[in-house]
């Protein structure tokens, strides 16, 4: 008999948890329903963000141990979307 007022007891205490967790699932899919379609397109950032894509990388700075050398290396910059879309060549 003890053990049915325990389980009571359980129930009383998660009903509300579970009450809230099921409105909030409720809530989002009908959020989610009222949402559009995401746009498989392929899209342009605006020009700001494409242009700090765009730029040269700065050159990396090298000073030698002792001071007296300077080097400044050339960095490639981010490859243009034609590089990247092209087939690779895979080994087995």
């Amino acid at each position: 008999m003890n053990r049915f007022l325990n389980a009571g007891r359980f129930i009383l205490k998660i009903t509300p948890v579970l009450f809230l967790l099921i409105s909030a699932l409720v809530c989002f899919s009908a959020a989610a329903k009222d949402m559009p379609p995401t746009d498989p397109v392929y899209r342009m950032p605006p020009d700001e963000i494409a242009a700090l894509i765009d730029a040269p990388p700065a050159p990396k700075v090298s000073l030698a141990p002792d001071g007296r050398w300077m080097v400044l290396l050339q960095r490639a910059g981010y490859p243009p979307i034609e590089e990247l879309a092209r087939p690779e060549l895979q080994q087995d």
